[in-house]
């Protein structure tokens, strides 16, 4: 896309449908994108989404769950951001309306990541509960060799332990 925005909506990507997003402007989720569970008869049937932006990644408070690569690559001062509540013109919304949990599954690139949900920071039942989880998901390994050459091979590089923080 060479427009200023696209919207994403609520979409379950189904086993093999594999999708790329590019846009110079910025991107604005404002429903739930998800994976279909099971059904994966092959690594190339693993869904991925991903999203790619020159501009900036901008995520609904009412959004939940985020099943994509979300990748916006602008070194520019104003663009490169992921801000994980905000509305569609990208402003950070108030606290009311970022009160719910997201979960990205998926890799996340960016010059500046905002996280602004505050889901778990009043007290009560889910105090000290993250507000968003972020992970890192087999799928993205499995999708990546599938798409790699025939003898392409996962290893692991560099591995180190640290002490649990308390």
């Amino acid at each position: 896309s060479t427009g200023s925005k696209i919207y994403l909506s609520t979409d379950n990507l189904a086993a093999g449908a594999n999708y790329v997003v590019y846009s110079k402007g910025s991107v604005y989720i404002n429903g739930n994108i998800t994976y279909t569970n099971g059904g994966y008869t092959s690594p190339s049937n693993v869904p991925q989404l991903i999203i790619i932006t020159d501009g900036s990644i901008f995520i609904d408070g009412n959004v939940t769950r985020v099943d994509a690569w979300l990748i916006a690559k602008s070194s520019d001062s104003n663009k490169g951001i992921i801000r994980t509540c905000a509305d569609s013109n990208g402003n950070s919304q108030n606290e009311a309306t970022c009160s719910k949990q997201l979960r990205i599954n998926g890799p996340i690139v960016a010059r500046q990541l905002e996280l602004n949900r505050v889901y778990g920071a009043a007290p009560g039942n889910n105090s000290a509960t993250a507000a968003e989880i972020i992970n890192l998901s087999p799928a993205t390994y499995v999708f990546s060799q599938s798409k790699a050459s025939d003898n392409a091979t996962l290893r692991t590089v560099y591995s180190k332990e640290v002490a649990p923080r308390w």
